[in-house]
């Protein structure tokens, strides 16, 4: 892949080109897994939406998997796990009040709260 990128075999490439390849290839697998995630617990579970969240920052946390359900239309349930301790993060849910205003809550061991987002497109 690295030869499609930048046009150098892997031996030839420095530790900043080869580190971003590796990235880009790790986003592409995920990408593919969770779509075939997703359709495999939707069949099975009746699960909406799967995505895995990467580690960010220096808060010690490591990957997770995010799962959904829409209760109704405006009203999705989602639930996160920590893959390396097997642990649960939090419970969020997201009420679509309208097109461009909804309200998010969210909790977790640490930390609780509410928002209200106010959007619109240009």
């Amino acid at each position: 892949m690295g030869v499609l990128v930048f046009g150098r075999s892997p031996d030839q490439q420095g530790s900043g080109e080869g580190d971003f390849v590796a990235a880009q290839v790790a986003a592409l697998a995920q990408s593919y897994s969770g779509a075939a995630l997703q359709q495999v617990l939707g069949n099975q579970f009746g699960v909406d939406t799967v995505r895995f969240k990467s580690p960010s920052g220096d808060d010690g946390q490591g990957t997770s998997l995010e799962v959904g359900k829409y209760l109704t239309s405006n009203v999705l349930l989602q639930y996160e796990i920590d893959l390396q301790t097997g642990r649960g993060r939090g419970v969020r849910m997201e009420y679509r009040i309208s097109d461009r205003l909804k309200l998010d809550s969210h909790v977790s061991h640490d930390v609780s709260g509410i928002e209200f987002n106010w959007s619109k497109n240009y």
